[in-house]
């Protein structure tokens, strides 16, 4: 099953354009609740969104073939993409996103996501083919 989902980029590309959707929202749109904020689940989406971006790019890279003998390197640039999108995003979000503003921790939630999206990507990438 997995193998069919990541043949084609549909999955990856859905799992940007949510990130993209989801973080463009403005502000009034977002639910506030103070045990939400109490346990930071903002800062917990973000790791999600992101660690996922990374790997489900890595998942369609890797049943295409794209990068069979450069993962480390696919797989940094992946990381560097994503990283980079939170980065923009972050941006977007201070100057066109009404009641959105920029937030550095953030950039260390999304950071964060892509770098264990990174390091289970190599993991699991590394135990299924020598490299």
């Amino acid at each position: 099953m997995l193998k069919f989902l990541f043949k084609t980029p549909v999955v990856p590309v859905f799992w940007t354009l949510v990130i993209q959707v989801l973080l463009c929202l403005p502000g009034s749109a977002i639910p506030q609740s103070s045990w939400l904020d109490a346990i930071h689940i903002d800062k917990i989406a973000h790791v999600i969104l992101f660690g996922g971006l990374v790997v489900t790019w890595a998942l369609f890279l890797n049943r295409n073939h794209f990068y069979s003998k450069q993962l480390t390197k696919f797989l940094l640039i992946l990381f560097l993409l994503s990283t980079a999108n939170g980065i923009l995003l972050e941006f977007v979000q201070k100057y066109y996103i009404p009641n959105r503003s920029f937030d550095l921790f953030d950039i260390v939630a999304d950071t964060c996501g892509a770098a264990a999206g990174f390091l289970f990507s190599f993991i699991y990438f590394s135990k299924s083919r020598s490299i």
